[in-house]
């Protein structure tokens, strides 16, 4: 045993080979798969191999299967479960561990495309803010820690870490990067935090500042592995001013470690804190006596005492110069509490291929009621239709109409809304359902890629009714590749 250990450097085939020549059990093919992987700093692979393997009862092959899960166990940061194993091991391990550098590295690039849900343009011009149908999208973050020392029983290290993230939505590139501080097994085996800042450019607002508190903790069994996360964040913009505050905590369990194949599952909440938006828009207004007559009388303004002309080429240039204004406005509520549960199930393919077929369902309630103005338009137009398009102050009723004037041999149409203009307040209360297709592949050195498809379907309160884009469906693919590196 001791002479097939001295050659990790051969292939795990070969040394399976030679294990099988010596007459050991074909469980020896996992501990050297996992003995290559182990080498590679591909620790999940490595674990999966290890805790397939039954442990001997007795023998030199116990040894070497004990002290790799021992290895392992260390290198996860489970210190815990590696101090427990250590009374098993006939060579007592070092009570300390050497701490790594670690690297992190994700790319992605796809396309994505969506359909909103019809936005009502009240009041008149109101600017609805642009959006992008279908384009393409990337991201890509990298992060570097490296060991600073410890404290009584707690390594520390830190780092640098960047994210880019381009938009297809909005058209917009937004990019930070920061520095970051962990702690590891704190207070608990496997508990980390970690505190970070960050400085960057985000589309519209310009340079932004985060700052950061996450924690986690992860727990591997021999056939599955818990992570629980949770943080809280807060965001200033250049002026110092908050432009959002949240929290979120994650529960995540995932069942397919021993074989490749299993389900996984997890369920988040999270809370964001940010102040509306509040839109006004200026509205041109003219002054008549009924707007159900056929024919209203044109007054000069909101006294009602002189009245315009009927007749005349210059009637239309008279009545729409002879407004007032006034100015109507929409709040947007942004503060939003999420709930998020997701269910997946994964299954090994050949060529170390994986796949895996997940939903989710999202549901997302703002706490604050929108309101916004309304002033419906006259029956068969549409918004900014005709040369004209303003509000009527009505004298019978006080009430303001939507009105459409259409130029015609040289005077003009005029056509009013059925009801006067209103104020409206409404909850918005957004459901979504998702469904996730992902084929992976992972290589030991240059770690994994991914090839992932996701569509969405999204229902509202506010869907159609309201002066905001909703997204009605989003679909997308993308290609993605992440990898992790680790060296003292």
């Amino acid at each position: 045993m001791q002479a097939l250990e001295r050659n990790q450097s051969d292939s795990a085939l070969e040394l399976f080979m030679e294990a099988e020549r010596l007459g050991m059990s074909k469980d020896s093919l996992f501990y050297f798969l996992a003995e290559t992987a182990l080498s590679h700093s591909a620790l999940d692979t490595a674990m999966a191999f290890n805790l397939s393997i039954p442990s001997p009862r007795a023998g030199p092959f116990r040894q070497s299967v004990l002290n790799q899960r021992y290895r392992l166990y260390a290198k996860s940061g489970l210190l815990r479960d590696a101090s427990l194993l250590s009374d098993s091991l006939e060579a007592k391990p070092a009570s300390r561990q050497d701490r790594k550098h670690e690297l992190d590295v994700m790319l992605s690039t796809g396309y994505y495309g969506a359909g909103n849900y019809r936005a009502i343009g009240y009041p008149f011009s109101a600017d609805l803010g642009a959006f992008r149908s279908q384009g393409a999208q990337f991201r890509h973050r990298a992060r570097l820690l490296w060991p600073l020392g410890d404290s009584p029983n707690v390594p520390w290290s830190g780092g640098l870490e960047y994210d880019a993230l381009k938009s297809y939505a909005q058209d917009s590139l937004d990019y930070r990067a920061g520095l970051r501080l962990k702690a590891d097994h704190l207070f608990l085996d496997s508990l980390s935090l970690s505190l970070a800042a960050d400085i960057g450019n985000v589309t519209g607002s310009g340079m932004v500042t985060a700052y950061k508190l996450e924690s986690s903790y992860l727990s591997f069994s021999g056939s599955r592995v818990t992570m629980l996360q949770g943080g809280v964040e807060a965001e200033r913009d250049n002026a110092w001013k908050s432009r959002f505050m949240g929290f979120w905590i994650s529960f995540y369990q995932d069942r397919s470690l021993a074989t490749g194949r299993g389900i996984n599952f997890s369920l988040s909440a999270s809370a964001i804190l940010v102040d509306p938006i509040r839109d006004e828009t200026t509205q041109r207004i003219m002054y008549v006596d009924d707007v159900t007559k056929t024919n209203p009388v044109h007054y000069r303004d909101a006294g009602f005492q002189d009245t315009l002309p009927g007749k005349g080429i210059s009637t239309f240039v008279q009545y729409t110069s002879n407004t007032g204004l006034d100015t109507a406005g929409a709040l947007s509520p942004q503060s939003l509490l999420t709930l998020l549960p997701t269910l997946g199930y994964s299954i090994p393919l050949p060529l170390a291929f994986s796949a895996e077929a997940g939903c989710h369902y999202v549901l997302t309630v703002y706490p604050e009621a929108y309101r916004w103005t309304e002033a419906p338009l006259p029956q068969s137009f549409a918004e900014a239709s005709g040369d004209f398009q303003g509000l009527a102050l009505n004298q019978s009723d006080g009430g303001r109409y939507a009105a459409t004037l259409i130029r015609q041999n040289g005077g003009f149409q005029e056509h009013y809304g059925a009801e006067p203009e209103r104020e409206t307040s409404r909850l918005r209360i957004d459901n979504q359902l998702g469904l996730e297709l992902s084929l992976r592949r992972r290589w030991a050195e240059w770690g994994a890629v991914a090839l992932n498809g996701v569509a969405k379907r999204n229902w509202s309160t506010l869907a159609g009714i309201a002066p905001i884009w909703i997204p009605k469906w989003d679909m997308g693919a993308e290609l993605k590749w992440s990898g992790s590196w680790n060296w003292i």
